[in-house]
């Protein structure tokens, strides 16, 4: 992964669905996508300019049938973006032996979605 001068990594390896990892610098979001069978090497999908972004948020889906949690991105063009966080294998695992593991689950999702969305908007504030 190519870095710009004075680029630094803030949070990393952020799984951002199927073979994909997100990592935040003080500059942009990367998102890469990991190739190959036995050797998986990462390889950049896309990023998102810092500068292109308001904010970071979390918004909550209240409906009838879920009660979840979505960490969002307020982009300055007037669009918003889902970051599409999920919870690491070992995360996932952890909550198998919790009393209610659906609790559990949400209470870990929350705590992963407000990690990402305050260092997102940490950075945001240091532009």
């Amino acid at each position: 992964m190519q870095f710009d001068s004075g680029e630094e990594i803030v949070l990393d390896d952020g799984y951002y669905g199927y073979r994909k990892k997100l990592t935040l610098t003080n500059k942009r979001l990367i998102i890469r996508k990991g190739k190959g069978v036995f050797s998986v090497t990462w390889e950049l999908e896309s990023e998102i300019l810092l500068k292109d972004i308001e904010e970071a948020y979390i918004d909550a889906d209240m409906n009838v049938f879920s009660c979840s949690n979505h960490a969002m991105l307020k982009m300055k063009n007037g669009e918003s973006l889902e970051l599409s966080l999920e919870l690491s294998s070992d995360a996932t695992l952890g909550a198998l032996g919790a009393a209610d593991i659906d609790t559990d689950m949400i209470l870990r999702r929350k705590g992963l979605f407000n990690k990402w969305v305050f260092a997102i908007n940490n950075q945001l504030q240091k532009l």
